[in-house]
């Protein structure tokens, strides 16, 4: 199927739109862009601006969309991987029962996998809808606490079946926005709940929970079944802006303590702008000192977050907190000049 000259769409939407129907026949039904007879809202009025029209948000990632399985009406994530892709494997190895039956599991839920009869070599991985859990704001620090110690025990979990997550950074971690956000969210413009009004509204998490928190995106997820201890890597992999000081393509390093290093560096970029949570600071830095050697384990660090959150009274556990927002400066330095920012963080 080819492009008109008139037709918005970028070529390589053309994927999703050849496979529409065969998708709606499986039950799962994908946003009206994505339809082969798509007509633009903005030419059937053409008196509003282009802006009001959800069907104008184009998507960034093109192996990755949004559907809503109809049988439930419940949003889901497709993304398009190969056929014995290493991420593939390992989201059905995590989806196992056994795996799935351990509440430290906190890895998204792979439930359906679709096999393409016109792309032989492509599969489709069905997995459950969330939102970048940072986002909407913290309320207070039980909020927090419970988001940081879900992280800690995924980790746990994974590093514990000899699994390296490979880039634990902010954009791969993800809620379950059900109760937090009632009315949903859209996949593209995810502050709003159509995709076009700028309205957004959402309940506090603490007044809703549990709010569940995952792992997303294993394409650079490692086995090693020498175990942690033994585990050995070369090169440079991940979030690169973000300084991870032994990473080498010439002197081995153990990657399970990269994985640690990379939560302590996302978990300091959401504390950043609430003053706070500055009692989960000097965790988070030993997480990613620059001394490998001297970062604990998500085990030890549940241990001590654990005993953090006793030291604390409930009361202010309940406290509202504030955030502010980061100056652009300090963006700057945390994300170009990383290496230097790091030094800052580090004890």
């Amino acid at each position: 199927m080819a492009t008109s000259s008139s037709d918005p769409r970028d070529p390589k939407e053309l994927f999703w739109v050849e496979n529409q129907p065969y998708l709606l026949s499986l039950g799962y039904k994908l946003r009206p862009r994505y339809h082969p007879d798509w007509t633009p809202t903005w030419e059937l009025e053409p008196k509003k601006s282009q802006l009001y029209f959800e069907d104008d948000l184009e998507q960034l990632k093109y192996t990755v969309l949004d559907a809503v399985r109809i049988k439930d009406d419940k949003k889901v994530v497709l993304k398009r991987v190969e056929i014995g892709s290493p991420e593939l494997q390992m989201l059905q190895f995590l989806a196992s029962e056994k795996m799935r039956n351990d509440p430290r599991n906190r890895t998204v839920p792979l439930v359906d996998t679709i096999s393409l009869p016109h792309d032989p070599g492509t599969v489709l991985m069905v997995m459950m809808y969330g939102r970048r859990f940072d986002y909407p704001p913290f309320h207070c620090r039980g909020e927090f606490f419970e988001a940081f110690f879900q992280l800690l025990q995924g980790m746990e979990f994974m590093h514990e079946h000899n699994i390296v997550h490979g880039d634990a950074a902010i954009q791969n971690i993800i809620m379950d926005e059900t109760r937090v956000v009632p009315k949903g969210s859209h996949f593209i413009a995810d502050r709003t709940h159509s995709g076009h009004s700028r309205l957004f509204s959402w309940k506090d998490r603490c007044s809703v929970a549990p709010v569940d928190y995952y792992y997303i995106d294993f394409g650079l997820t490692f086995y090693f079944p020498a175990g942690v201890r033994n585990a050995t890597m070369l090169g440079y992999y991940g979030s690169w802006r973000e300084p991870i000081p032994e990473l080498s393509a010439t002197v081995p390093y153990n990657p399970f303590k990269v994985d640690v290093c990379r939560l302590g560096l996302t978990i300091l970029e959401v504390i950043e702008p609430y003053p706070a949570l500055a009692d989960f600071i000097p965790l988070a830095k030993r997480l990613c000192d620059r001394d490998p050697n001297r970062r604990p384990t998500p085990t030890e660090a549940l241990v001590n977050l654990s005993e953090l959150k006793t030291s604390m009274k409930p009361a202010r556990l309940r406290e509202a907190i504030w955030q502010t927002q980061a100056t652009s400066f300090d963006r700057f330095t945390r994300r170009v000049l990383g290496a230097y920012w790091l030094d800052f963080h580090s004890p």
